[in-house]
């Protein structure tokens, strides 16, 4: 992926979702949505075109959610255990793992790697591989959280340092600041392939607009 410089081009999505109606209601018809397969416990429940399927974690867990999956349909997400600390699970063909104690995931890409971060203290990001290989990405020696990754390996980070919180693009060791897109203050969720940046930023009156930035070519 060719590396982001330079500013860059920023759309607010505010206004877009103002104009195809976002403020109305929405209703989701079951029957129409049955297109989709959704994983469940021991049980299956069978619709018309749909498998519901839970992912059961009650030998290990209080309660569970998934954040995000892949296309190999390998799940990410967490639990709460006994005593009530938030883990990072992945599950894979009715196998679970635990990625990390004590710690979130945030994405994981078609190649098997998850980001996030664990709690020492402060947020620490890190990089799981797909042999379970864990690499530490504190870059700026202050706390640190990894919000996405795609599937050329370029990390999305949030982190904080002596000079304040920065967003960062980690691109196989080289470390480009987004410099908050020159906005007073932004938050960073989420890359995509074509190296496109969403999340939101507050303008000089505070009011918070969310984004799209692309990079220039």
């Amino acid at each position: 992926m060719k590396r982001m410089t330079g500013i860059m081009m920023i759309m607010a999505l505010a206004t877009m979702l103002t104009a195809c109606g976002g403020g109305g209601e929405s209703q989701v018809n079951e029957t129409e949505s049955s297109n989709f397969a959704v994983t469940r416990a021991a049980t299956v429940v069978d619709g018309p075109d749909t498998e519901l399927y839970t992912i059961s974690l009650l030998a290990i867990a209080s309660s569970s959610y998934a954040v995000a999956l892949n296309d190999s349909g390998q799940v990410i997400g967490h639990y709460l255990d006994a005593d009530h600390q938030i883990n990072a699970f992945q599950w894979q063909d009715k196998t679970v793992k635990t990625v990390v104690t004590g710690g979130q995931v945030r994405r994981i890409n078609n190649h098997g790697q998850i980001v996030g971060w664990q709690e020492f203290g402060q947020s620490e990001a890190f990089l799981y591989e797909a042999d379970g290989t864990m690499l530490r990405l504190n870059t700026l020696g202050g706390g640190s959280q990894a919000m996405a990754i795609n599937d050329a390996g370029v990390i999305l980070l949030k982190a904080s340092g002596m000079t304040g919180a920065r967003n960062l693009l980690l691109d196989h060791g080289v470390v480009t600041d987004l410099a908050n897109f020159g906005s007073n203050y932004a938050v960073v969720n989420d890359l995509n392939s074509k190296g496109q940046i969403v999340g939101w930023m507050a303008d000089a009156a505070g009011a918070m607009h969310a984004f799209l930035a692309t990079p220039k070519s």
